[in-house]
């Protein structure tokens, strides 16, 4: 897995497409981002952290006020760094084959993000599906473990993921880049 790593970031300093790409690792908690050059070098990985307060079970359940307010948070920081960077193009994980966790909720906050970067740049993400990323960038798609994620990241690519949302978040981008610019090579 690691050297399909290695193999692919060492081609891409000859590959060039219209503009930084961000990768986008969604989550209720922590949102992984993950942020490529036009011309397909790594820039920077970030981490958006967006926890609720630890309830007991006595406690009542989060309003559905505060549940939005969150994600909009999320996508806000996204939006953000979009415009920070000044980003062109965008990939979000979509949601694993097996994902039941909160996938409900995932799929609003999805959508919320999704609306926010078409009304304010009018760009449309790409979601990305997280095993035929991963097959492309580390050179397999089945069920891997996050932490082997993260190692084949920080060794195979030599990148500084802080945490396992933010590796994912690479091979998004990464996976991304690769996507627009054979889709850019065949409009030549």
């Amino acid at each position: 897995m690691v050297e399909k790593a290695r193999t692919g970031s060492a081609h891409a300093s000859k590959w060039r497409c219209s503009g930084p790409v961000l990768g986008v690792d969604l989550a209720l908690d922590y949102t992984g981002l993950s942020i490529y050059t036009a011309d397909g070098h790594h820039q920077r990985c970030l981490t958006i952290q967006e926890k609720l307060a630890r309830r007991t079970k006595n406690d009542p359940p989060v309003a559905e006020v505060e549940r939005i307010m969150r994600m909009l948070r999320v996508a806000n920081e996204i939006v953000h760094v979009v415009e920070m960077f000044k980003i062109r193009h965008v990939g979000i994980e979509g949601p694993a084959h097996n994902a039941r966790y909160q996938s409900h909720q995932l799929g609003e906050v999805a959508g919320i993000v999704k609306s926010q970067l078409w009304l304010k740049f009018k760009i449309v993400p790409r979601i990305v599906p997280p095993s035929s990323a991963r097959k492309h960038v580390l050179g397999y798609g089945g069920s891997i473990p996050k932490d082997r994620v993260t190692a084949a990241v920080r060794e195979g690519l030599g990148i500084a993921a802080a945490n396992d949302h933010e590796a994912d978040a690479t091979v998004v981008a990464r996976y991304t880049f690769d996507s627009v610019v054979a889709e850019e090579k065949e409009l030549e």
